[in-house]
């Protein structure tokens, strides 16, 4: 019997979720997060300035979804993560309406500020509402 089949018989796991809503369960860790954002925003940005704009906005909600598991690694809800997308888009608009190119570039900051943030932040050390630490075993999850 495998590892983790035995933790989930012995009540010390929890099983994992299938399907889409698996991906917004759990905590990602700064590493996989980067791993996650910077390839998405750079494919985002490529597609989205060659007209792809529908492979643009599918490869934001990739986005999204880190930022989702990001924020419960630090302990917080993963609603805020749409609040920090439409937030960021809806400043970046505005300034891109009222202030041309320069306030469109100026408009990105606080969303980019955001995206560093939540790469930047260490994770809690310990297990929260959201599962264990990514990548540390839970000493109480563990069979000795």
């Amino acid at each position: 019997m495998s590892d983790r089949l035995r933790d989930i018989a012995g009540g010390g796991a929890e099983p994992r979720k299938k399907g889409v809503g698996g991906w917004f369960d759990g905590r990602a860790g700064r590493r996989e997060y980067w791993f996650w954002v910077i390839p998405a925003f750079l494919a985002s940005g490529i597609l989205g300035a060659m007209g792809m704009m529908v492979v643009s906005i599918l490869l934001s909600i990739l986005i999204l979804v880190a930022f989702i598991r990001r924020l419960h690694d630090l302990g917080h809800s993963g609603w805020w993560a749409p609040v920090i997308n439409f937030g960021g888009n809806i400043i970046a608009g505005l300034a891109a309406a009222f202030g041309g190119e320069i306030g469109a570039l100026l408009g990105v900051l606080p969303f980019l500020g955001a995206v560093i943030t939540l790469g930047v932040l260490p994770g809690e050390n310990d297990r929260n509402e959201y599962g264990p630490p990514p990548g540390r075993p839970n000493p109480a999850e563990t069979f000795s």
